[in-house]
């Protein structure tokens, strides 16, 4: 039972070992639901890409986002980002695999997630395959999660 403890001027509670464990199986299964929150939200976010849906992409994006890769770093609006989807219409992106994704819960309200992936664009009828690491910072806000930041670095696969 959980109660509270000041004999030395000093609040605790004290916790038997049958509520520490049930504590601890609380907090790890939040902890993973998180986590896989984060997991399926990062998907969400391809599948949109992948389905051009910027919708989806806006309801899941924090405006102005930091977006860092092959070509700097950018802090980037909703109208520029929208500007950047639009041109790329005649791209047709596929999602070939996200595999073994890591992702951390810092904080009730911040989640990292980090994976490799393999793309594939068409364009103008040319397939190219571009294999590269992601990263991804998820806050929540207003009880709803978005992505602030996302990197993407190639890799060798």
């Amino acid at each position: 039972m959980l109660k509270p403890n000041s004999n030395d001027g000093r609040s605790y509670i004290d916790i038997n070992q049958d509520d520490m464990g049930i504590l601890l199986k609380l907090f790890t299964e939040i902890l993973d639901t998180m986590e896989t929150q984060i997991t399926e939200l990062e998907k969400e976010y391809w599948q949109a890409m992948q389905n051009h849906d910027f919708d989806t992409i806006k309801r899941l994006t924090r405006f102005p986002c930091l977006v860092a890769g092959k070509n700097g770093i950018r802090q980037v609006d909703e109208a520029s980002f929208k500007a950047m989807f639009d041109s790329s219409e005649n791209t047709q992106l596929k999602v070939i695999e996200i595999s073994s994704p890591e992702v951390q819960v810092i904080h009730e309200q911040i989640g990292l997630i980090a994976y490799p992936i393999t793309v594939e664009y068409l364009v103008g009828g040319e397939k190219t395959i571009f294999n590269c690491v992601c990263t991804s910072t998820w806050v929540k806000e207003d009880d709803h999660w978005i992505c602030a930041m996302h990197t993407e670095t190639e890799s060798k696969k």
